[in-house]
């Protein structure tokens, strides 16, 4: 039997009212980041920044190739879509990974629970999404109020 890859899939919130907590956010990332490598077992990370748009920083990058995140990759700006771009990215990530593998997920939301410009999915709908995600086994962190 093969051996399932571990994935992380990082989605975080860059929109203005996360002003103020970007190096909170970079120091967060970047020690987990160091632990992870530290372990030097085979993850995949996928790392979406997301406000009205999405920067998709990493799509399924093997560990050894993420880099930390600093004040240049990580900074705030737009308005918050947060759920309408987190939906984006869970769908291309789940298109993306064989299904064979799609249980070994963690997701991880850092946001500060602020939504107020999604206008395609609203936060019901994307709570479901991520009920049925755990129900497939996917780990889920909703790292909010920061």
């Amino acid at each position: 039997m093969e051996k399932k890859t571990t994935e992380f899939v990082y989605i975080i919130d860059r929109s203005r009212s996360m002003h103020g907590k970007e190096k909170e956010i970079i120091e967060r990332f970047n020690h987990w980041l160091t632990q992870q490598k530290q372990k030097k077992s085979p993850f995949l990370v996928t790392l979406a920044l997301c406000n009205e748009e999405c920067e998709l920083l990493y799509c399924r990058m093997p560990l050894k190739y993420v880099k930390p995140l600093d004040t240049f990759t990580y900074y705030t700006k737009g308005y918050t879509a947060y759920t309408d771009r987190a939906e984006e990215v869970l769908d291309l990530v789940c298109d993306l990974m064989p299904p064979a593998e799609r249980q070994e997920v963690s997701l991880h939301l850092i946001t500060d629970g602020l939504d107020n410009s999604s206008a395609e999915e609203d936060r019901a709908e994307f709570n479901e999404k991520l009920e049925t995600l755990e129900k497939k086994g996917w780990k889920i962190m909703k790292e909010k109020e920061i």
